[in-house]
């Protein structure tokens, strides 16, 4: 997985599976842009403490534009964690309700630049309500995407339209809870699957995870099927 898209109504759980797939990972720090606050169980970070973090074990941080403008607070962390030169590698980035930074007709520069380039060893997470908020280059170049239930006549059009009728039939079943997960394999051939035991994505977000500064076994680090 190197960039995963979620999306899924208010209390269905796009958050918490960020958060899981991004734990599961492996990759540290873990760095949330949260310009909605759904992580506040963790730290913020200034942009001067975030650039000592990404050079330290720690674990989960989030950025949050407080006052500021969400689109130039974006701007401001991918210009710690970016620069134009990737000056970081092998971390996470949640990116949550990054409709914020896109719509079908506009796409942030800094998010478009993780979207097409950016290297592998950096796992890019986003979440959204809607399928149809999303920009073509996000539905075209991620490699991973999650669904909870849609119902939405428009939403399923941009679904069947983008990933086919059965995908789109299935999501608008889906039980509470449980999603479909759509990637392409080896040689560019379709997968999906269902996902209906939430057990193993569930991390709860009101409970401080360690990173490699604590014991990594007292982390728990789930593991989505594939």
């Amino acid at each position: 997985m190197r960039h995963a898209v979620i999306w899924g109504r208010r209390r269905q759980g796009k958050s918490t599976l960020a958060l899981a797939l991004a734990i599961a990972s492996g990759k540290r720090p873990i760095i949330i842009f949260d310009p909605c606050d759904q992580y506040a169980a963790w730290p913020a970070v200034d942009e001067e403490l975030l650039e000592e973090l990404l050079d330290s074990d720690f674990g989960i941080a989030r950025y949050s534009p407080g006052g500021q403008d969400p689109e130039q607070a974006f701007s401001n962390l991918m210009l710690v964690l970016d620069g134009g030169v990737w000056r970081w590698s092998d971390y996470a980035l949640i990116i949550d309700e990054s409709s914020i930074l896109q719509r079908p007709q506009r796409l942030h520069p800094a998010l478009d630049r993780l979207v097409r380039q950016a290297p592998d060893d950096i796992l890019v997470i986003q979440t959204m309500h809607r399928p149809s908020d999303a920009h073509p280059l996000v539905r075209s170049l991620a490699s991973d995407y999650f669904w909870f239930q849609t119902y939405l006549a428009r939403d399923l059009e941009v679904v069947e339209d983008t990933w086919g009728a059965e995908v789109a039939d299935e999501i608008s079943r889906l039980p509470s809870y449980h999603l479909l997960h759509f990637w392409l394999d080896f040689g560019g051939e379709p997968r999906w699957k269902i996902w209906n035991d939430p057990s193993i994505w569930y991390v709860p977000l009101r409970i401080q995870y360690a990173g490699r500064n604590q014991d990594r076994e007292s982390e728990r680090k789930p593991e989505p099927a594939a």
